[in-house]
């Protein structure tokens, strides 16, 4: 219906599962969203994406979106109206296999072309006009936005451009990146050492292109550094014949000076972190860590399923685990992130993954082939609403719409779809 805008009723809006501690709450009302500024609500608007991770970057009144044919979409955060389209012209095809940065009125997208090539782009956010690019003899691994520079990682090297017109600013020859993160003034690579053979994290000063210090730690599965205030936190996992260890340590980022470290049995991951807490989570046990000493505040003894996921929201650690019950069953739990007790606890048929907390709120998909968008109030742990989606839909937070996207080829797959953030109701045109 042009001009107007339609909400498809359904089970959204609808609460199908009651917390065990209360009452559910009433059912919200559906209410139409309304365009600011008018025009025609477009959503779902179909785009192909090879992006393995986070598909659109929000920025403003924008979602920027890179696609199969090496163009970079723009999109009305509201109706979806399509803003602008840039799309590579060049004999050999490309693909966009990153998520766009936007920063200064500018989104700077990565082009690879085949195997062997890329070209960054920068782009004006507001037209989508070519301000500058930059040709590299090598796939681009990473890609990171970082005060007025650009830096990127080949199989050979990280580099940096400076963003206002794409010149080299320095190159350092660090070998096969798995990570490129800000931590405020610095920079921290996670790359491979060819002199000891193993993984090594470096932290650097990108303004000038300068390491501030370095550590090796020889041969590990997998190395993953995380900023934490002035500290970083490094997880690195070590398999030793059929033995798996797990490291978990804290250095100062000006300096990397241990602060405190860690050891477990097997396979442990970190899977939520603020100021005050560090929750990991292995086969068998939830913890609760201090960031800042490393110190164990609680543990909860329970089958997780392996790869449970949890989240922060204000005094209560959120964990979607399996049901000590019946086979199949799994429970999401409210836990007091002082005791690691459980406050309240919501039975669902399957667990939750990728989700994110804005004002006490859990907007989650769950992990069944009938996959479905719930939200649910994470002080009493009442479902507000369910929206049927697509399998494998990742989500991203808009001011009052909440966007959904799947690559995979479902019905409704291979599209950006909008939901109402109140209610649950798709927004369709």
């Amino acid at each position: 219906m042009a001009g107007g805008v339609v909400v498809v009723a359904g089970v959204a809006g609808v609460v199908a599962w009651r917390s065990r501690t209360g009452a559910a709450r009433p059912p919200v009302t559906a209410r139409p969203p309304s365009p600011a500024g008018g025009g025609d609500v477009m959503w779902p608007v179909e785009v192909y994406t090879t992006v393995p991770d986070e598909v659109i970057t929000r920025a403003g009144p924008a979602l920027y979106i890179g696609d199969e044919s090496g163009g970079v979409l723009a999109l009305d955060a509201r109706t979806g109206a399509r803003l602008w389209r840039f799309r590579h012209k060049g004999p050999l095809a490309a693909t966009v296999g990153m998520a766009p940065a936007v920063a200064g009125g500018r989104v700077f997208a990565c082009l690879s072309i085949g195997l062997d090539f890329a070209v960054l782009v920068a782009l004006d956010a507001a037209t989508g006009r070519l301000v500058w690019r930059h040709q590299v003899t090598a796939p681009v691994l990473r890609m990171l936005l970082h005060d007025g520079l650009l830096l990127y990682a080949t199989p050979a090297a990280v580099s940096a451009l400076d963003t206002s017109g794409g010149a080299p600013a320095w190159t350092l020859p660090l070998r096969d990146t798995t990570a490129v993160v800000a931590a405020g003034p610095l920079a921290v690579v996670a790359h491979f050492d060819p002199a000891e053979n193993g993984r090594r994290l470096t932290v650097l000063r990108p303004a000038e292109g300068r390491p501030v210090w370095s550590r090796e730690f020889g041969e590990v599965s997998g190395l993953t550094p995380m900023p934490h205030g002035g500290n970083l936190l490094v997880s690195a996992l070590r398999v030793r014949d059929t033995r798996e260890d797990t490291d978990l340590a804290a250095y100062r980022l000006g300096d990397g000076r241990e602060v405190w470290a860690r050891r477990w049995r097997g396979a442990v991951s970190w899977t939520s972190v603020d100021r005050t807490a560090l929750v990991t989570t292995d086969i068998d046990r939830l913890r609760l860590l201090d960031p800042a000493t490393g110190a164990p505040r609680w543990t909860l003894r329970r089958h997780t399923g392996g790869g449970p996921a949890t989240w922060l929201a204000g005094d209560l650690v959120v964990a979607s685990m399996l049901s000590p019950g019946a086979a199949g069953d799994y429970d999401l739990l409210g836990l007091d992130r002082r005791t690691g007790r459980p406050r309240w606890t919501l039975p669902l048929p399957t667990w939750l993954i990728g989700g994110v907390v804005r004002d006490g709120v859990l907007y989650a998909t769950t992990a069944d082939d009938q996959n479905h968008v719930l939200a649910v109030d994470t002080a009493s742990g009442t479902q507000l609403w369910k929206a049927t989606a697509v399998p494998g839909s990742r989500l991203t937070l808009g001011t009052d719409l909440l966007y959904t996207y799947s690559v995979y080829d479902e019905p409704g797959g291979r599209h950006v779809h909008a939901l109402d953030l109140a209610t649950g109701e798709w927004v369709r045109r």
